[in-house]
């Protein structure tokens, strides 16, 4: 159970695509020219949206439903809910099985992955235009620190959606992508433990390393 925990910690923390402010023209190098800015200038702004994502790793495999406003969002996997609010900087993670849920705070550390810019980004390198479920995004390998720590991974930027439709590690050993994106239509207690749900103390409550799946 602590297992899949991570992971949805994981999975809600690069979910928070739409909390990061997509406001810096970013820099491209196309194959055989100098750097210079996107021709399309600054990605859209965010919109609250719904879709259907999955995750792939090579120890866990997750798909389901998203639903994110600029700084909350809702994932819907079997047996679990993943409610991410950074406006209040935590996690939760609610079983309906058990009515009952598990906090664990919501750390910018975690939440790289998923940002179209990254806390603490180093470098963003264009690679290539692609088509990803359908929409053309630009794909970037990406370099950020984490503590004192540095990562790569590689994003797949739709500029007219302003969103990362795509991320994923550098070494492929996991990826997270977007489909059948679509407006949000949001209803009351979305964003909300369900009344008469019990918090759940786990052993040894971590929410360490995630980022590093």
């Amino acid at each position: 159970m602590k297992n899949t925990i991570r992971v949805c910690i994981f999975l809600a923390s690069i979910a928070m695509i739409f909390s990061a402010a997509c406001k810096k023209n970013i820099e491209v190098k196309a194959p055989g020219t100098s750097t210079e800015p996107q021709a399309s200038g600054q990605p859209a702004q965010p919109k609250d949206f719904s879709a259907n994502f999955k995750f792939i790793s090579k120890a866990e495999n997750f798909a389901g439903k998203i639903f994110s406003t600029k700084d909350k969002t809702r994932m819907e996997i079997p047996q679990s809910t993943i409610i991410t609010r950074a406006d209040k900087n935590v996690v939760w993670v609610v079983m309906p099985g058990g009515k009952m849920y598990v906090e664990y705070p919501l750390q910018q550390k975690n939440m790289a992955a998923g940002f179209h810019k990254l806390p603490n980004e180093v470098s963003r390198k264009f690679i290539a235009s692609e088509i990803v479920n359908g929409h053309k995004a630009d794909k970037y390998m990406v370099t950020y620190t984490v503590g004192s720590n540095q990562d790569t991974i590689y994003q797949w930027i739709v500029s007219d959606m302003g969103m990362p439709i795509k991320t994923a590690a550098i070494d492929n050993s996991w990826s997270y992508e977007y489909d059948n994106v679509q407006p949000l239509t949001e209803t009351p207690g979305m964003f909300e433990v369900p009344e008469m749900y019990k918090e759940f103390k786990m052993p040894s409550q971590d929410s360490e390393s995630i980022t590093h799946y």
